[in-house]
């Protein structure tokens, strides 16, 4: 009896050495899950419009320290994933977010977090993830039409083509969009968040009340609701 007890006990002893050495992926039964966030931000990374799930996102998970992932599930509509069927060990978590470093090489930047499996069955909250983007993803739009005086011939009035007009939001030193009139001179900016906006394009001056020859015809105007649209009286341009 002895000497079977000592056999059961050498080979579960075996037995849980080997499951103990088993390195880290599949096979096990422990889970890894948590929530991937996007964050919006305008063109230049200043201003944060909004926080929303990240849905259909790729998530990647690296076993140990073995080269490449070796596994990816997408988020689902709230943002969420999880990893299953998971053994004991250490992991990496990641996904891509856009870079807003200025002197970034590249647009695509590595989101990571190190995840520890103790247990055998251990479910392991990575909590929350959160990546960014600068593309517009609002629903409002702002249209119109420049007109061009040609103070030449008479002060002919006529909507001008390929003209071109820029947006910007808020306090942005910079322009955010810009575009140019069709053949009937009219131009839109959709997508676009609530907020404060400033559409314009340049004029000769005729009037010698402006420091160079050219001036900014600019409108303010602001974005309050999620679908508003806006149509702007006729920008007034000189020729």
């Amino acid at each position: 009896m002895n000497r079977y007890i000592l056999y059961i006990f050498v080979i579960t002893a075996i037995a849980l050495a080997f499951s103990c050495s088993k390195e880290e992926g599949f096979g096990g039964n422990a889970a890894i899950h948590g929530v991937v966030n996007l964050e919006h931000y305008n063109h230049d990374f200043s201003i944060l419009h909004n926080t929303q799930p990240a849905a259909n996102t790729y998530v990647y998970l690296i076993f140990g320290d073995q080269p490449g992932f070796g596994d990816r599930v997408r988020t689902s509509f709230d943002g969420s994933f999880q990893f299953t069927n998971l053994t004991g060990g250490d992991y990496t978590v990641y996904t891509y977010s856009m870079d807003s470093s200025v002197t970034a090489v590249s647009e695509n930047l590595i989101v990571q977090k190190e995840i520890s499996i103790s247990e055998r069955k251990q479910i392991v909250d990575a909590g929350s993830i959160n990546i960014m983007d600068n593309k517009a993803l609002g629903r409002a739009t702002i249209r119109g039409k420049v007109k061009e005086i040609d103070t030449v011939n008479f002060g002919i009035e006529y909507y001008i083509g390929n003209k071109s007009v820029y947006l910007v939001y808020g306090s942005e030193v910079n322009y955010s969009d810009s575009q140019r009139t069709n053949h009937e001179g009219e131009f839109e900016f959709a997508d676009l968040h609530k907020g404060i906006y400033h559409i314009y394009t340049y004029s000769k001056d005729v009037t010698g009340s402006h420091p160079g020859p050219e001036y900014a015809e600019m409108v303010t105007v602001e974005i309050n609701d999620q679908y508003q649209e806006i149509v702007l009286d006729d920008l007034i341009t000189y020729k």
